[in-house]
């Protein structure tokens, strides 16, 4: 039998993407890093049921929840686990719009390679 999540005024939606977060007990089995979905069946303002994907198979716990956190799919919750999840890298710098380079010599007579990088 599917499993119905009681969130009181949870404001969810049918297909909104969400994930679990420091559910007591720990071997409902969902899996805290995995993002799941609301269903249309069984929605209501204090109920839902949830799917690994849209419009999946409704989810069956192994055991019953008695506490957790309802994130959206890209928040990161801290829990004390030992593991840490790294966020997202930094974007990719776009290439230079030109680059100029000469050679130049010093005052010791020692030549130099002078470089310029335009972004």
């Amino acid at each position: 039998m599917a499993s119905t999540i009681t969130a009181n005024a949870h404001g969810m939606i049918a297909d909104q993407a969400f994930k679990f977060a420091n559910l007591v007990p720990d071997n409902t089995g969902i899996i805290e890093s995995t993002t799941y979905y609301v269903l249309a069946a069984g929605l209501t303002a204090n109920t839902f049921r949830f799917s690994t994907s849209i419009g999946g198979t409704a989810f069956v716990l192994s055991y019953d929840l008695t506490d957790g956190s309802i994130i959206d799919p890209d928040t990161y919750v801290v829990t004390n686990d030992g593991v840490m999840t790294p966020p997202d890298p930094p974007a990719t710098p776009s290439a230079p719009s030109s680059v100029t380079s000469a050679l130049v010599t010093d005052s010791t007579g020692g030549v130099l390679v002078h470089l310029k990088v335009t972004l």
